[in-house]
């Protein structure tokens, strides 16, 4: 089955689709789509996105295809983004697992 996961300190701080099933569904329905319908490709296409971005625009890009928080928390892992700008996307971000990574690296 297709699955994104990302991990800090053996623990995992995002997956995909776990995080993401909408519990309104009924339980035949989201078993019956998954794994056929799934945000894989798009994920993919945003991590994509993310890593042929130049380091100069990286920071201040808004990612209008992340629906899933993930560009946050690229960003807090990512060594190119400096230790000031890391503090500004502490205070700007409300993404959990964004500010553990932040967190973690400070």
């Amino acid at each position: 089955m297709p699955r994104y996961w990302i991990t800090l300190d053996k623990n995992i701080i995002w997956d995909y689709p776990k995080q993401f099933v909408d519990k309104k569904l009924k339980k035949d329905g989201i078993i019956k789509t998954y794994p056929y319908n799934t945000d894989i490709s798009e994920i993919s296409d945003l991590i994509e996105e993310y890593i042929q971005t130049d380091q100069e625009e990286l920071f201040q890009k808004h990612f209008e295809k992340d629906l899933w928080g993930l560009a946050n928390i690229l960003k807090a892992a990512d060594r190119r983004i400096g230790i000031r700008r890391l503090l500004l996307l502490g205070k700007k971000t409300k993404n959990r697992s964004a500010l553990l990574v932040i967190e973690k690296r400070l």
